[in-house]
């Protein structure tokens, strides 16, 4: 007895071809959507980029913004250390910001006690109120 050869496919090809797409769709997804929605403000732009700063170079970063809106990222944890950032904020804080990034992106205050907005520690986003 012959059997007929069927022309299609099978439901597992089918499901194969699916969880295919699907890993793909997960692989390529997060390039395509962007992190960072284009309303958010400088602060969070220079604060994400002082993060950044610190986990690429793998070193503390210091970054210090004053009231007048001038802001500068330094290597290392002491004012000492070289600058790797710097520029003036448009929208000026109402307070001095000071904060200190770790290598593993980790973010707190500088040992001296200064005044600084409520960030996360763990994302260094600025913390809802």
């Amino acid at each position: 007895m012959r059997l007929a050869r069927r022309a299609g496919y099978s439901l597992i090809e089918v499901i194969v071809v699916l969880v295919l797409l699907a890993i793909a769709a997960a692989v390529v997804a997060p390039s395509l959507i962007s992190s960072r929605s284009e309303s958010s403000s400088e602060l969070i732009r220079v604060v994400g980029g002082a993060r950044e700063a610190a986990i690429r170079r793998g070193e503390t970063v210091q970054l210090r913004i004053d009231q007048s809106g001038a802001w500068q990222a330094v290597a290392g944890a002491t004012p000492q250390g070289g600058i790797l950032m710097s520029g003036q904020l448009i929208d000026a804080p109402a307070q001095r910001i000071a904060l200190v990034f770790s290598p593993l992106g980790t973010c707190g205050p500088p040992a001296e006690s200064a005044p600084v907005v409520a960030f996360d520690p763990l994302t260094c986003e600025v913390a809802s109120p």
